[in-house]
């Protein structure tokens, strides 16, 4: 007998979350070479921008979903701890995307703003009105670092908005 389609949609949902992990976990060892390089060189963009922008590579690739990642956080560095905070919640906002809207791109915008890193993931919203969400592990994460997170619906997108005290 043929798998049922039920059960080939989840065989692929399945994959493409086993892909994603593996993806994470990738972005987070380079991170970590990343941080342990910038004790001997300086670079004009951070490493927790091309830590992020090669995840998004990957992410585009193995999803479809367009991403951009825009830095203007003027070179910014910070300790390894917290670059892979944010870059973590980076990586959970793309995998929400991906996991629960039909959105085919995704804006990454990192903005230094008083002394704060600003971190912005949005992706366009399908439907009118997005349903209100929480993700709860961004928002444990933010508040762990003392980090202020709010969830924004402009008219057909949805901004998920984490403020990072530096």
């Amino acid at each position: 007998a043929s798998p049922k389609p039920e059960d080939q949609a989840a065989n692929v949902g399945a994959t493409l979350l086993e892909q994603l992990i593996a993806m994470t976990r990738d972005g987070i060892d380079e991170l970590r070479q990343y941080v342990g390089d910038l004790k001997n060189t300086h670079a004009d963009e951070t490493k927790l921008v091309d830590s992020i922008r090669g995840f998004a590579e990957k992410f585009e690739r193995a999803t479809g979903i367009h991403v951009e990642v825009i830095d203007t956080s003027c070179g910014l560095t910070m300790n390894d701890r917290l670059s892979a905070e944010v870059f973590q919640m980076t990586a959970e906002a793309l995998s929400n995307i991906h996991r629960h809207t039909q959105s085919r791109t995704a804006e990454i915008r990192l903005t230094l703003v008083d002394n704060r890193l600003q971190l912005s993931v949005e992706n366009d919203a399908a439907q009118q009105q997005p349903a209100p969400f929480h993700p709860r592990s961004i928002f444990e994460r933010a508040e762990a670092l003392g980090a202020h997170t709010e969830i924004l619906s402009p008219t057909g997108k949805t901004l998920v908005k984490v403020e990072v005290p530096l």
